[in-house]
């Protein structure tokens, strides 16, 4: 068996360095061939059996072109900053575990997800939070910890960017202008556990979205609480729906959005759609806790 291994140096505060190191030893003693991966990789000769990611879910995102491409089954090693992908399919970071589980474990095909193109695998979302990251984004220096987000939680708290749009699901017609909320999910998982759409299924070949109506930092805060009480997706004020595709526009601007938690380009309209097992991972299906 070869396994291929990509891996954030610098995730986590440079934990997967070594837990790398470990788990290429444990895999030595299964017979396993390992083989460092790079993203530009032209694959001149045969592709990895599977292979292995250490990082948080910023690492992920940055692979999916390549892990979409390849469709080789892929295990996420929590050493990031967030690692919701991880937590979703319960991974730790115990070496044993995760040379075991490359070798043993059982491929499941899964979506994917695109924002006009880019491709995301947990979430996509419009407002404060997706503002924070680009707020994050634009002081960045060098690596990050929970800690780095105080400062920009804060000054989005003071000036919340809560954009108004219009929505349109699955071709059907468009909302009316509103102020608020959206988040767009492949994966039950979100930030702080809050998860917002805590149904969502990553094989079900659908997003759930979920906008929230809201136009004061108050307002995001009460559905902050809402969601880690997995009451956002039923409330009578929030449009929650199952969709194949959903298109937003933004008639006073440009729209700040966040994919996988990493900034993602502004614009005026996004087209967000399913990818149907687009990717492949180690784990079991239904095995991810909500």
């Amino acid at each position: 068996m070869r396994i291929g291994i990509l891996a954030n140096a610098r995730a986590g505060k440079g934990r997967a360095g070594p837990l790398v190191a470990r788990v290429e030893a444990l895999l030595r003693g299964h017979d396993v061939e390992t083989h460092w991966v790079h993203q530009g990789e032209p694959w001149a000769s045969s592709l990895p059996d599977r292979i292995l990611v250490f990082g948080g879910d910023g690492t992920i995102h940055r692979a999916l072109p390549l892990l979409s491409r390849v469709r080789t089954p892929f295990l996420p090693v929590p050493a990031g900053t967030e690692n919701l992908l991880a937590r979703q399919w319960k991974v730790n970071a115990d070496p044993e575990e995760i040379a075991d589980r490359a070798v043993r474990g059982p491929a499941v095909d899964i979506d994917g997800a695109s924002c006009n193109s880019r491709l995301f695998i947990l979430m996509a979302s419009l407002g404060p939070d997706a503002s924070v990251i680009h707020r994050l984004q634009a002081k960045r220096r060098a690596r990050i910890s929970h800690l780095t987000y105080v400062g920009p939680i804060a000054r989005e708290a003071l000036a919340p960017a809560i954009p108004t749009i219009r929505r349109r699901a699955d071709g059907g017609g468009w909302s009316e202008p509103g102020r608020g909320v959206l988040i767009v999910a492949n994966s039950p998982m979100y930030a702080m556990r809050a998860n917002p759409c805590a149904e969502a299924d990553m094989t079900d070949g659908a997003l759930d979205a979920l906008f929230m109506p809201c136009g004061s930092t108050t307002g995001v805060v009460r559905w902050a609480v809402r969601a880690a009480r997995r009451r956002a997706w039923t409330h009578p004020r929030a449009a929650a729906a199952r969709v194949s595709a959903i298109e937003v526009s933004h008639e006073g601007g440009t729209l700040r959005v966040q994919l996988d938690g990493e900034p993602a380009e502004a614009s005026a309209a996004l087209r967000l759609e399913c990818l149907p097992r687009a990717l492949r991972i180690i784990g079991e299906v239904g095995e991810g806790a909500t």
